[in-house]
């Protein structure tokens, strides 16, 4: 279930951690002088919390520090994968800068451009439809000015530098990559375990009556590994009769050899969140993110 982060306010800077603590009253509890509520609706949520340190305010959830701001002006951000930590630092992280983290991957998305032509309100059908165009075009800017970079690692420092947020240090993050299948390579290893041979079997296998009931055990180290073992295991590989245990077997060969790709194209960011399903669904077919 997710935490209700409807109370939290927008901290932004040092500055202002520093403001909403000073402001916000302590909790009677001496053992938690250096802390304050950060829900302004719901004192008694202790899990959701503002923590001074000599240099730093770091709001807290539960017992992890989700986003840190310090003195030099730098921003911690922490990813944990789940939808309470993403809601909770989203609402204290200053606008202009949001995450996304997850399993599979952890994103930070910086704008640089934040759009300054106010949403249309409703005159005429010809005025209406003429500023709704520029409110669409200016809105079009705030997407291709947006990067949204990969995180490497659990934590990530930002800072903002002429108005604009900045990775500090981009070793941190790790580049967009597309990738495809080497063919030659991947052919070749095919070839070497013996594919085109267990192909013919399971077509011919598969023409006969009965096949179905069968009932065949699961491989339980995987179907590349029982395809490796021979036509004393081949039966195996039918899976309960499984219509696509061709396919399943070359997607398979294809995760447990992600070293069989060549990457096509590099980026160090992306210009939306939404662009970064492509590169998750890359991942799932060839084992892993780059």
């Amino acid at each position: 279930m997710m935490c209700d982060c409807r109370g939290v306010p927008t901290i932004g800077s040092f500055e202002g951690a520093e403001l909403t603590f000073n402001m916000t009253k302590p909790w009677r509890d001496r053992n938690l002088a250096n802390q304050r509520p950060l829900d302004q609706h719901g004192r008694r949520k202790i899990h959701m919390r503002l923590v001074k340190t000599a240099d730093t305010y770091e709001c807290t959830l539960y017992k992890t520090p989700l986003v840190v701001y310090h003195r030099d002006g730098r921003v911690t951000l922490r990813s944990y994968a789940t939808r309470s930590s993403n809601a909770f630092a989203n609402a204290v992280l200053p606008q202009g800068v949001s995450v996304d983290y997850g399993d599979c991957l952890s994103m930070v998305q910086l704008r640089g451009y934040l759009g300054s032509v106010p949403y249309p309100e409703y005159t005429s059908q010809t005025d209406w439809r003429e500023a709704l165009d520029a409110w669409s075009a200016d809105q079009g800017k705030v997407q291709e000015a947006s990067r949204v970079y990969q995180m490497k690692g659990s934590t990530l420092d930002i800072i903002k530098r002429d108005g604009k947020w900045e990775i500090l240090d981009l070793s941190r993050t790790e580049p967009w990559q597309k990738r495809k299948l080497d063919m030659p390579r991947y052919n070749q290893l095919l070839k070497s375990v013996g594919y085109d041979e267990f192909r013919l079997w399971y077509k011919a296998a598969h023409a006969l009556q009965g096949m179905a009931k069968a009932g065949w055990k699961i491989p339980t180290e995987g179907y590349f590994e029982a395809l490796k073992a021979g036509p004393e295991r081949w039966t195996e590989l039918e899976l309960y009769n499984h219509p696509n245990v061709l396919k399943l077997i070359r997607e398979d060969i294809v995760r447990k050899h992600s070293d069989m790709t060549v990457v096509t194209e590099e980026k160090p960011y992306i210009p939306r969140m939404w662009d970064s399903r492509a590169y998750i669904m890359q991942a799932e077919r060839f084992g892993g993110l780059r």
